[in-house]
């Protein structure tokens, strides 16, 4: 063997090691983005999107819930005719009454389920989406204006009529928000199962 095909010989192995090297690193690389992917998906699975699409679902229970009983007081106390017997009418004044008073304790336990929310998004807000901010900075809008505007022992609104038009409305939570709460619960578990099967 001549040293010209010596030279060749060792040129040719060390370049194999070379492209060995490299397809090395960068299936090491790859395999690390990977992990640090799937940390972060089981991040913001367990620490935000998982919790809030727990009180966000709870909340849209509640919502329909309440529109129901909404739904039943219209027909039973307001649409029926009843009997102009005092007896009659003291049972239909207590009923509606009572009607009122579980409805409006629904509406209490959202209110507490917007304060878990709060305090999730507070404690883990680096983990939010960047595109999702917007809708997250709507919730916090309306969580803040409803415990500034409205009293918080009766739910009335303190913000003079004529204000509160020209400002806008508060909502409980916005069907957006839960839209997007559950499309990113269900992404980020769909993202995570097809990263670890």
């Amino acid at each position: 063997m001549t040293t010209e095909e010596v030279i060749m010989l060792i040129c040719s192995f060390a370049g194999g090691g070379v492209v060995a090297g490299l397809i090395s690193m960068w299936s090491n690389s790859k395999n690390q983005r990977k992990a640090k992917r799937i940390e972060l998906l089981r991040s913001q699975l367990q620490d935000l999107y998982g919790p809030l699409h727990l009180y966000v679902s709870r909340n849209e229970s509640l919502f329909q819930l309440g529109k129901g009983f909404q739904n039943a007081y219209t027909k039973l106390y307001i649409e029926t005719q009843y009997s102009d017997d005092e007896k009659t009418q003291e049972r239909i004044r207590r009923d509606a009454e009572q009607t009122i008073d579980i409805s409006n304790q629904y509406i209490r336990l959202t209110t507490e389920n917007n304060d878990h929310i709060l305090s999730i998004l507070e404690n883990h807000y680096s983990l939010v989406e960047p595109e999702d901010t917007d809708t997250f900075s709507r919730f916090l809008l309306d969580y803040t204006r409803r415990k500034i505007e409205t009293d918080q022992t009766t739910g009335v609104l303190k913000t003079p009529y004529g204000i509160f038009q020209q400002i806008g409305s508060i909502s409980f939570m916005h069907p957006n928000f839960i839209e997007l709460i559950k499309k990113r619960f269900k992404e980020k578990n769909a993202e995570l199962q097809r990263l670890t099967t």
